[in-house]
């Protein structure tokens, strides 16, 4: 019988992806405890035999992870390949798990492939069928935060601490902080290079502000501004009458968010159910985006230094809050949400 704790067999060999390796073995240590991680090196006691525990630990294991590099197949310079000798330890492994039909999770990494079918002996041909994970160097944090929430989710491997999962809210949080910052401080400089631009042209740094300032807000308006016109009133009895004619709540007005001492403004134009939006922060624009009303839920669209974000919320009976969740596309991450009308 398998261990109640879930544990992750790693398998690689080391003239390959050692340093890879490594690298993903810190990660996962990060949200799993020791003893559901097997890395030969670091597990095996002083005399112990490595047969032996390479079958006691794939005899525990619930997945499987061969990491496979460029030179995976052990490539030599005239000579057969590694993973064709019989006692080569990787084939081993590889073959021990595929034959005791555990989820064996082949994971490309610094620009490894699988090998072509010839490359492999027949006992290792069902690893040519396996789905494939690849982590590149260039999003190594991101692809390792999608592996950990596989062998999370879908594995069911407890993690060592639920606040260290990628789906986190306090993570979410944080990163969502820091995009709202660093948007604001794009923008100022953004700012500050315009007014410069026409104080050296001008000559006349009060023209040059005034000028800058009427410019900006011109064109970071622009999307909003070309919504139709529409009643912005946040009096009740106009919101009421506006619900009535089209069965959609009237969501036009400035909306304001406060997460952990950051206060995030929404401006909405609402035309019918339609609904232009932008963010702002410490006065300056740094989002723009669109909407659509139903009823009283609504969905925002927009993007956050590259990164798509949605929003979906509840009006409140009283037509003073939305409740709802932001979520990241490219990460599927959430975070619950409240933004407060203002009045």
């Amino acid at each position: 019988m398998k261990n109640a704790s879930k544990k992750i067999f790693i398998s690689y060999r080391v003239q390959d992806t050692a340093g890879e390796t490594g690298r993903l073995v810190d990660a996962l240590k990060q949200h799993f405890t020791d003893d559901q991680i097997f890395m030969d090196i670091e597990n095996l006691e002083p005399g112990a035999d490595f047969t032996v525990a390479i079958e006691n630990s794939l005899d525990t294991c619930d997945v499987f992870l061969a990491i496979i590099g460029p030179h995976w197949v052990g490539d030599r310079d005239g000579q057969p390949l590694r993973i064709n000798e019989a006692n080569d330890w990787v084939r081993m492994e590889v073959s021990t798990a595929l034959r005791r039909n555990i989820r064996v999770v082949p994971v490309l990494v610094d620009g490894g492939t699988l090998p072509k079918p010839e490359q492999l002996p027949p006992d290792l041909q069902s690893l040519l069928r396996r789905q494939t994970f690849e982590i590149s160097n260039r999003r190594w944090r991101y692809d390792t935060d999608q592996l950990i929430d596989f062998l999370i989710k879908s594995m069911g491997i407890p993690p060592l601490k639920a606040q260290h999962t990628p789906s986190s809210i306090q993570e979410f949080k944080k990163r969502k902080t820091w995009m709202y910052i660093g948007a604001g401080f794009i923008l100022a400089i953004v700012s500050l290079a315009i007014i410069g631009y026409y104080m050296e042209k001008d000559k006349g740094p009060e023209k040059a502000a005034e000028q800058t300032q009427s410019g900006f807000q011109k064109g970071v308006s622009k999307t909003v501004d070309e919504a139709p016109a529409t009643n912005q009133s946040n009096d009740p009895a106009t919101s009421n009458t506006e619900s009535e004619t089209t069965s959609n709540a009237n969501l036009a007005g400035t909306w304001d968010e406060v997460d952990e001492g950051v206060t995030s403004t929404f401006v909405l134009r609402q035309a019918g159910n339609q609904i232009n939006l932008q963010v702002e922060m410490s006065g300056q624009v740094i989002s723009t985006g669109t909407g659509v009303v139903d009823h009283n839920h609504v969905e925002l669209n927009f993007t956050l230094l590259g990164m798509p974000t949605v929003l979906k919320a509840t009006l409140s009976e009283d037509g003073k809050k939305l409740n709802g969740t932001y979520t990241i596309q490219t990460t599927g991450e959430a975070q619950p949400v409240q933004l407060k009308r203002r009045l």
